[in-house]
């Protein structure tokens, strides 16, 4: 059964997208020998077929391999998964020659992978991926059109379908190149924003999110670009009829490759002397490496929203005497900083004091620890809490 479940969550991931990047399939299922290994005997036996791409900018190169889903997959995840997921029997049979991605332009097709694992990242706490018409431009049949038409066709036989007048986008992933194409489509050469450093973007009823990722040699946000970004997504919300709040874009997530490109990141942005505080421009920034560990925490903060520092600071009062509340939160008189979110704009704040030596307790998970002490000096006190603590109630 566990060997099973294993396939079905690696296979289901990559026939999604097409593919699947090597940090997607890191998010998928706890025991990571187990999934490497199932996802080894996925490739031998022809379902899944290893793929590479290089990517040249600013004089500096990124690569990035990943797994594109082939015919045999298809045919596998069809025979055994149709009840489950009905769509898939609307897909051809046979199944047309198709092409999954075209190497026509580098750059957007490495940013697509790098949503790709934002997207499976946040289908795990719940938000679906919102998939546009694929575009036919040269011969062949396109995988994101053949996905897209056999989901839109069970839509339509099982009376789900809405037309764009009704469309209520509730808890979605979007990925940054979608956005791009539909502007695009309506703008032509005028359209100017590229989103050359967001991927993604959550959106729900009460919040929505940009997605950065990092590789390599960080990230340090464009305050610049964030504003420009900001206008684009509030007419795509508009055009699309998806419900959202005053401000937009209100906070984000940064997904760094590493543990020393989390720690480049990090300091790249607490230490920007040439913008503004961060807080400013994003309410909360939350900087995460791409570990399996990060789905439960990450679900945590969509689910309490603004409420997740509160929620924490009541289960810490519950649970130890030594946590009271005193101008903020204290541990046996020293200021308490709640690490778990992994907060940037938090971070910034208190960074200073930290270097010029005040003690300070951090809060946070165990695995948390050994990324805080990469910025952080021996002043810091740290306190562990299990996520276990945060199950919504």
């Amino acid at each position: 059964m566990k060997d099973f479940s294993y396939k079905e969550a690696i296979l289901m991931a990559a026939i999604q997208h097409g593919f699947i990047t090597t940090n997607g399939i890191k998010l998928l299922k706890d025991h990571q020998s187990y999934l490497r290994k199932r996802t080894s005997y996925l490739t031998k036996k022809g379902f899944l077929a290893d793929r590479k791409i290089t990517h040249k900018n600013d004089k500096k190169t990124y690569s990035i391999k990943y797994k594109a889903i082939t015919k045999s997959g298809i045919e596998y995840a069809k025979k055994h998964w149709s009840d489950k997921y009905s769509w898939l029997k609307y897909l051809p049979n046979p199944l047309p020659d198709f092409y999954i991605i075209t190497t026509k332009n580098i750059e957007s097709l490495y940013r697509q992978l790098l949503s790709t694992t934002a997207s499976i990242l946040f289908k795990q706490v719940g938000f679906d991926t919102v998939f546009m018409r694929g575009e036919d431009n040269r011969e062949g049949v396109s995988y994101k059109q053949l996905i897209y038409n056999a989901k839109e066709q069970d839509k339509i036989v099982n009376g789900i379908a809405k037309t764009p007048s009704t469309k209520d986008i509730t808890s979605n992933y979007i990925h940054s190149n979608d956005i791009y194409s539909f502007f695009h489509a309506k703008e032509g050469e005028q359209q100017q924003l590229t989103f050359t450093q967001q991927i993604g973007f959550l959106v729900d009823r009460s919040n929505s999110y940009i997605i950065y990722s990092a590789k390599k040699n960080g990230i340090r946000i464009s305050y610049t670009m964030l504003d420009r970004v900001r206008v684009k997504f509030r007419n795509y919300l508009k055009e699309n009829n998806i419900p959202f709040k005053t401000t937009v874009l209100g906070s984000g997530f940064i997904l760094a490759d590493t543990p020393m490109v989390w720690k480049k990141t990090a300091l790249l942005n607490i230490n920007n002397k040439n913008k503004k505080k961060t807080g400013l421009f994003l309410q909360n920034l939350y900087c995460f490496p791409v570990i399996r560990d990060i789905v439960y925490i990450v679900d945590k903060i969509l689910y309490y929203g603004d409420d997740f520092i509160n929620v924490v600071i009541d289960i810490l009062l519950s649970l130890d005497d030594n946590f009271q509340r005193d101008r903020g939160l204290k541990y046996k008189d020293i200021p308490v900083i709640i690490g778990l979110d992994m907060d940037i704009v938090k971070l910034q704040s208190v960074y200073k004091e930290i270097q010029n030596g005040k003690e300070f307790v951090m809060v946070c998970i165990p695995w948390q620890e050994e990324y805080y002490k990469m910025i952080f000096p021996d002043n810091v006190i740290y306190y562990h809490m299990g996520d276990y603590l945060l199950e919504p109630v």
